[in-house]
């Protein structure tokens, strides 16, 4: 008798979570749906520039702006023309070695983001037109700090070399050491995220429009620590809040889910593990680059006959790198197909028919 009452009580408090689950589901945003449909791909489809910084991570953890560089760079071309940079080689060549120090001061770390300029402005590189946005990101910041970024117009560099900008970064950075220390050592969650939080500003208010978007630079460096950190220490993530995620939410994704969640209710929305919630905002916003070009029904339909797992394994292996959602989905659901090309046909279809009348 009391063994089915038992069974009883458990089924309907699974019921009752399976329901709870739906209702929050059903008011996900696109992005979000699609990132739970697609949760069994999550590893293959892992940002490669996430995956270079994790990688670069205990060469550079203990020099905080070289942190803050490694974070802005998106494409390998740009953080591989780093690692063959004479900084990097030192860096690597001491590593590991008791009282091997490696000066870092404006001209060296100038000579290094120079040095891969130049690789990205190379005829190779310009072959390549997939990462425009990503290249243009990066030339940008450069500018900002000051290096001579050629300009293709004038066939010349388009300012003259300026080590200021990052002599003054380096200074910050020095200054704000304290907050850095914390960032490397704690294994608290919520310290690691304010302290992350707390030196990324300080930085960019001692050398305002300098820094890019901070979130992008706060997710990698969280999730560095995470994977340094023991599993059996980290905390429970149902303790952890979901505000601690929002922090590195540029894209307002989270506040769909219901104020009450934690961290690790968000992670089980969406991945079906504790662990992962750090991922939402990484996530929520590659497959919104997806929900805003193709319609979602399409999308979730590769998706569960398989045919994205195995577009992103092959892409993979023919690249040597993960894909993002957005080209492995270009890659089975072609342009024509898309919510932008759709919009287009319409809005010219609109236009012939308006022309037509007035004809």
């Amino acid at each position: 008798m009391c063994h089915v009452h038992v069974h009883v009580h458990v089924h309907v408090h699974v019921h009752v979570h399976v329901v709870a689950l739906q209702a929050v589901v059903e008011h996900l945003p696109k992005s979000l749906l699609l990132c739970r449909e697609a949760r069994a791909l999550t590893l293959d489809l892992m940002p490669v520039d996430i995956l270079d910084f994790l990688e670069l991570w205990p060469l550079l953890k203990h020099h905080s702006l070289l942190v803050v560089l490694a974070g802005i760079m998106e494409e390998p071309i740009t953080t591989s023309a780093w690692r063959g940079t004479p900084l990097l080689k030192a860096l690597a060549a001491a590593q590991g070695k008791s009282g091997s120090k490696v000066q870092i001061d404006a001209e060296i770390v100038y000579s290094s983001l120079e040095q891969v300029v130049q690789v990205l402005d190379s005829a190779t590189w310009q072959a390549r037109d997939n990462s425009d946005c990503a290249v243009s990101r990066f030339m940008s910041t450069m500018r900002r700090f000051g290096i001579a970024v050629p300009d293709k117009s004038k066939k010349k560099d388009c300012m003259t070399r300026d080590t200021r900008v990052l002599a003054s970064l380096l200074v910050a950075a020095d200054s704000l050491q304290s907050l850095w220390v914390d960032v490397l050592i704690s294994e608290d969650v919520e310290i690691i995220s304010d302290r992350i939080g707390a030196f990324v500003s300080a930085l960019g208010i001692a050398c305002p429009d300098t820094l890019p978007t901070v979130c992008h630079l706060c997710r990698k460096v969280m999730l560095a620590r995470l994977v340094e950190v023991p599993v059996q220490r980290c905390r429970d993530w149902s303790t952890v809040p979901a505000s601690e995620l929002r922090k590195f939410d540029d894209t307002d994704v989270l506040k769909s889910f219901p104020p009450r969640y934690s961290s690790a209710d968000i992670s089980r929305t969406l991945f079906d593990r504790d662990d992962w919630g750090i991922f939402a905002t990484i996530f929520g916003c590659l497959w919104g680059e997806v929900a805003d070009s193709w319609p979602v029904e399409d999308v979730i339909g590769v998706i569960r006959n398989g045919s994205a797992g195995a577009a992103a394994k092959n892409l993979a292996l023919s690249t040597g790198m993960s894909q993002c959602p957005l080209s492995v989905i270009k890659s089975l659901i072609p342009q024509t197909h898309s919510t932008r090309t759709r919009k287009r046909q319409a809005t010219q279809s609109t236009h012939a028919k308006k022309a037509k009348g007035r004809g």
